[in-house]
């Protein structure tokens, strides 16, 4: 049996610029209805991982039995505030951002630049782990050590409009990519946006809409350039 991973893909719930359509909010939060959205992801992820074939693949991946709610290595989550706030209301205690205090029965989460979403309007630009941690409980009491492999670095979301041009996105792809094939967990959750998140999965620019949930079979842990 060749090598492969799991890698499970969630689209934030539905936030503030989705519904005004203006692009310039500044790291907009999720709506009452994206975080009812997001809430009902637990379920979801409980569904298919029911079906037959993702039962099989993660009986490969894991022949032992797992005391975590949620068959999942680690969660992936793009540091900006929807996606942080669907990841926390999905997973809800399950997910935990302190690896020094992770019990087994919680899932590690952690903040990974390259999945910030696409574009360079305000709305795709994110906030500084400051501000990020004044906002999210959390994120809070993470020890230093955690927070180096953990969190991105305080300036981790300076953007310009180059970064957002079809070089610098199909890099920052092939660049995730690679990392996630270099871990060492199986069964990951990406949390991210509906722009990049078509352009991981597909090569691409393909939008997903809100609170998509997909699974991808990444096989040979081998990613292609």
């Amino acid at each position: 049996m060749k090598p492969f991973k799991l890698i499970w893909t969630l689209r934030h719930g539905e936030a503030l610029h989705n519904v005004t359509m203006n692009m310039n909010l500044h790291d907009p939060p999720l709506t009452s209805l994206g975080q009812l959205q997001a809430l009902s992801v637990s379920t979801a992820l409980r569904d298919i991982a029911s079906q037959s074939e993702v039962t099989r693949l993660l009986s490969e991946l894991h022949p032992s039995p797992s005391q975590r709610a949620f068959p999942l290595d680690a969660v992936y989550v793009s540091p900006m505030k929807r996606t942080i706030h669907t990841a926390l209301l999905a997973l809800g205690d399950s997910l935990s951002f302190d690896a020094s205090s992770c019990s087994p029965d919680k899932i590690p989460g952690y903040l990974v630049p390259d999945l910030q979403e696409a574009g360079s309007w305000p709305s795709d630009v994110g906030s500084s782990v400051s501000i990020l941690l004044g906002e999210f409980e959390a994120l809070n009491g993470v020890s230093d050590k955690t927070r180096e492999v953990h969190f991105p670095g305080e300036e981790w979301c300076l953007k310009t409009k180059d970064d957002a041009g079809p070089r610098a996105l199909e890099e920052r792809a092939r660049r995730l990519r690679k990392w996630i094939a270099s871990r060492e967990e199986k069964s990951v959750l990406l949390v991210s946006h509906g722009g990049f998140l078509g352009m991981l999965a597909s090569g691409f620019w393909q939008t997903m809409g809100n609170l998509i949930l997909r699974i991808i079979e990444l096989r040979d842990t081998v990613v292609q350039a």
